[in-house]
């Protein structure tokens, strides 16, 4: 978690999926609003493949899979505060 010189609360996170569909991640702490999230996968992953953020609230994020996936993404939560 950082706190950006310009009025923004950043966090980062790895989250690992081991055959899953979606995973629930609960956020080290509450954001003051509602964050802008970003998954990006970590390696190569095939291209017919979807990953998704579903819901977003002040202290959680469900990601999606169009798939089974396993493997880690970086989770990115940005919000103002």
């Amino acid at each position: 978690m950082s706190y950006g010189s310009t009025g923004f609360m950043i966090e980062r996170k790895e989250v690992t999926f081991a055959g899953e569909t979606f995973k629930s991640v609960t956020l080290s702490t509450e954001h003051p609003r509602l964050p802008h999230v970003t998954v990006t996968p970590v390696g190569d992953m095939n291209s017919d493949f979807n990953m998704f953020v579903d819901s977003v609230t002040k202290d959680s994020v469900t990601i999606q899979c169009s798939d089974e996936y396993t493997g880690t993404v970086i989770l990115s939560a940005i919000s103002t505060l």
